[in-house]
């Protein structure tokens, strides 16, 4: 076959697939944005952060078994990334968070700013608690500045942040403030009652 008839070829097989009817859409299953989002706010229940794969089997395992599944779930996580509704946490795009972790750090942002801002805190002498223990350096620093609102960012596992927040609650308390902890994540908010 020459040049020119392999051209007339592809041209006239483009010609017949234009004017074939457009296959009919299936509406039977799930819509993958929905299914998607579902997946998404189910581990950002769980975790501020979270991989790829615990989206993608997360999402998967709410399709029906079919071919052609995973392809689908993967163009549904990718529109979710166009859509800043899932936030890449690294070049590779294999971790992320959404964008409602993101949201609730912003609203922590504004609310350290208004506080700052009013530049007064509600302290209760008559509701202090009593220290049995001596506090650590970072924490014995903030008792003795009192600052209107620290922001103390800590390594560990979550039995050491646990441990933290407990002791910066105490610090407050002792100096008769009224403490709120903003969680990231109900199993954070869990955890930290314990």
């Amino acid at each position: 076959m020459t040049s020119g008839g392999y051209r007339e070829a592809a041209d006239a097989r483009a010609a017949e697939l234009a004017r074939a009817p457009a296959a009919p859409v299936n509406t039977d299953g799930p819509d993958i944005t929905d299914v998607v989002t579902k997946a998404i706010a189910g581990l950002s229940d769980r975790k501020v952060q979270f991989t790829y794969a615990d989206l993608l089997a997360r999402t998967v395992g709410q399709l029906e078994a079919k071919d052609g599944v995973f392809e689908l779930a993967r163009k549904g996580i990718d529109a979710a990334i166009e859509r800043e509704q899932l936030i890449p946490l690294d070049r590779e795009k294999g971790l992320f968070t959404s964008n409602i972790h993101v949201l609730d750090e912003l609203a922590v942002k504004a609310l350290s700013q208004e506080v700052q801002r009013q530049n007064h805190v509600s302290v209760t002498p008559d509701a202090s608690v009593v220290r049995r223990v001596p506090f650590s350096d970072a924490v014995s620093v903030l008792a003795q500045d009192r600052p209107v609102m620290g922001i103390v960012s800590g390594q560990g596992g979550a039995t050491g942040q646990r441990e933290r927040v407990a002791e910066l609650t105490l610090m407050a308390r002792e100096q008769g403030r009224d403490v709120h902890i903003p969680a990231a994540d109900n199993r954070s908010r869990d955890f930290s009652r314990r």
